[in-house]
């Protein structure tokens, strides 16, 4: 559209019979439209942020994306299906064939990593982030891909280098919602609360709507010792995300800290019906059964 309209701007500016000074105005709108072509057709690696906080490609790169990937099998396309399904175990496996069959791009990577992050398969998942590194030596890194490593890094318990890729992360793009929610929440593992809050405030103030921040924040004030705010955060999580399986996780570890082995009990195993992959569910169950005297 940009491209057209500065056509027939220039149309008007050179061979149309118009007043002078509409001319003058035409002439440097048909600038701006020439500036907004050029800049949207060149690609550009930096992702765009919509109204509506999901992120996009200019043309340039969207068109560049489309000629690089053309050529991919149609495995690829079934993988796609599959990952959009939510079936990231048998996506992971689909992105693997393809990777093995001599398919080495950036986006089947990125996919696979993905696939396997989901699935909880975070040896599979490490496999191949730590392939994709070597590839380029992380220079084609945006800002979601140190996001996935440092998610990752923080899955397999190695905290200080998952934060350092969530640093990169937030330079690349300090808006980076998933990058404010999983930094909080390893901040949360390692005990840094007032940390975690900062970044979980961030990442309400620029999606007021997302259950995985309130719910998170509240863990972390209750760690702090503000547990009415803390239930709070954690009571606003779960309206508006009513099958929240952290949200019930974290219920059972305010009841766990109190002492209350049984409600803690409920929550966790709660949790778990919900999701059966809620991150280390199964240890603090068996933990609390331990407290609780049960097999």
């Amino acid at each position: 559209m940009s491209l057209a309209l500065s056509l027939i701007v220039t149309y008007y500016v050179f061979f149309a019979d118009l007043n002078g000074d509409f001319v003058v105005l035409l002439f440097f709108f048909g600038i701006s439209t020439y500036y907004d072509f050029f800049a949207n057709i060149i690609p550009q690696r930096q992702p765009i942020k919509l109204h509506d906080g999901t992120l996009t490609h200019n043309d340039g790169q969207n068109i560049k994306n489309l000629l690089k990937y053309k050529n991919l099998p149609l495995e690829y396309e079934e993988g796609i299906d599959l990952y959009n399904s939510k079936e990231f175990k048998k996506a992971g496996e689909i992105f693997e064939k393809v990777l093995d069959s001599g398919h080495k791009q950036d986006l089947i990577y990125r996919l696979a990593i993905s696939s396997f992050l989901n699935a909880h398969n975070y040896q599979k998942a490490k496999l191949f982030n730590d392939e994709f590194e070597k590839k380029n030596n992380r220079t084609n890194f945006d800002s979601n891909d140190y996001n996935s490593s440092g998610l990752l890094k923080s899955y397999l318990k190695d905290y200080s280098k998952g934060l350092l890729d969530y640093e990169k992360s937030l330079e690349l793009n300090p808006e980076n919602n998933l990058t404010l929610n999983n930094r909080g929440y390893t901040y949360n593992l390692i005990g840094e609360y007032d940390k975690a809050i900062t970044d979980f405030d961030k990442a309400i103030e620029i999606e007021p709507e997302q259950a995985y921040a309130y719910n998170n924040r509240g863990l972390a004030k209750i760690k702090l010792g503000r547990k009415k705010e803390g239930l709070n955060d954690i009571e606003k999580s779960m309206h508006l995300d009513k099958d929240n399986s952290y949200a019930h996780m974290n219920l059972g570890i305010y009841y766990y800290d109190l002492g209350e082995f049984a409600k803690a009990l409920e929550k966790f195993n709660l949790a778990l019906e919900l999701d059966k992959t809620t991150y280390e569910i199964r240890e603090r169950i068996a933990e609390t059964k331990r407290k609780l005297n049960l097999s």
